[in-house]
């Protein structure tokens, strides 16, 4: 995808260089306690930084590309489920 972007003239080359994935670690994720709630259940957090695709969806993000393709505020999804449903 990069490449073809690339190609196109969408992107220059140094942001070529900085969305080209060829290493980076595995996303991690770890819980966090409820203390609030009886039984102190988890609440998991994945963390993607420094992930392969964390470049990639950062430009996405700020350049506006999935908002802008999407067409739906941020604040009228619930979950995933509903992002789905009105798509």
């Amino acid at each position: 995808m990069v490449i073809c972007w690339r190609t196109k003239g969408y992107i220059d080359q140094p942001m070529y260089k900085k969305l080209y994935i060829f290493d980076g670690d595995l996303p991690r994720s770890y819980g966090l306690i409820k203390v609030h709630k009886e039984g102190y259940p988890l609440r998991m957090i994945v963390s993607c930084i420094n992930s392969p695709f964390f470049n990639l969806v950062t430009f996405l993000k700020v350049k506006g590309v999935i908002y802008k393709i999407k067409k739906i505020s941020v604040t009228a999804i619930k979950n995933s489920f509903d992002f789905v449903k009105k798509n």
